[in-house]
């Protein structure tokens, strides 16, 4: 099962939504994380902005979906198999999920987007990586939990 699917244990979730699921997220997270990067880059807002994000679209949302397949999904199951049973936890599982997935992908995708977009060297790539991770977790996490995750589940439950 992707970490990104709706429901904790796999047995409850659909073949499609297991599909559908987590391409929705890697759309949405992708498209929200390139506007709000073009936004911290000075961009006003305009039509013109809600578009400049498809520009680096598709490789970035292949990026995610293959990161969080070969890395963010195992780093997922093995956080939440030590939460225990997160059906009984006062944070419902779905918003545990989340922020357990975005705690995993966040640094991860921070590392793609400095070795792809800032070019750095040896002696740069660390700093640049913080200071990208720093900068991206707050909206990555929100965006997340209060637009991506809801919008994706509305989605799926469409599809069937």
């Amino acid at each position: 099962m992707s970490s990104t699917t709706p429901a904790v244990n796999s047995s409850r979730t659909p073949r499609k939504a297991s599909v559908a699921f987590p391409i929705c997220m890697a759309i949405l997270m992708v498209y929200g994380m390139e506007l709000y990067n073009h936004l911290l880059m000075g961009a006003p807002f305009t039509p013109a902005t809600l578009i400049a994000p498809f520009s680096e679209f598709v490789p970035m949302a292949f990026a995610v979906l293959v990161v969080e397949r070969l890395l963010g999904g195992h780093i997922v199951r093995w956080a939440m198999s030590k939460v225990g049973d997160a059906n009984n936890l006062a944070i419902p599982s779905g918003v545990l999920l989340g922020a357990v997935t975005c705690l995993a992908m966040c640094p991860l995708m921070s590392m793609v987007a400095t070795l792809t977009f800032k070019h750095p060297t040896l002696a740069t790539v660390i700093p640049l990586w913080f200071g990208t991770f720093a900068r991206n977790l707050p909206f990555a996490l929100a965006w997340a939990l209060l637009v991506a995750r809801p919008v994706s589940g509305v989605v799926v439950r469409r599809l069937g």
